[in-house]
């Protein structure tokens, strides 16, 4: 599987940060500790801004996969976040 990391959202047309500096350094540690399943799915639905449906077009994998890996992903991301604090 291709990794996609945080760099592809400043690669975005639009794209404008609306995170604190310094939280934003705190949430691109937490998104590399997240294994590449995670890391993609997060990738595709908010920095792609694709919807769920089209997130599993891309990874080819079914919209329930894709919803609980988003579901699973989020949980994972929220608990690296609260470590870092």
């Amino acid at each position: 599987m291709r990794e996609i990391g945080l760099d592809l959202a400043a690669e975005m047309p639009g794209f404008e940060p609306s995170v604190h500096p310094t939280d934003r350094i705190e949430l691109m540690r937490a998104f590399d500790l997240l294994p590449p399943d995670d890391r993609a799915v997060l990738s595709l639905r908010f920095f792609a801004d694709l919807e769920v449906s089209d997130v599993a077009v891309a990874l080819g994998i079914p919209l329930g996969t894709a919803k609980s890996r988003l579901h699973r992903a989020l949980g994972r991301l929220r608990s690296h976040m609260r470590q870092e604090l």
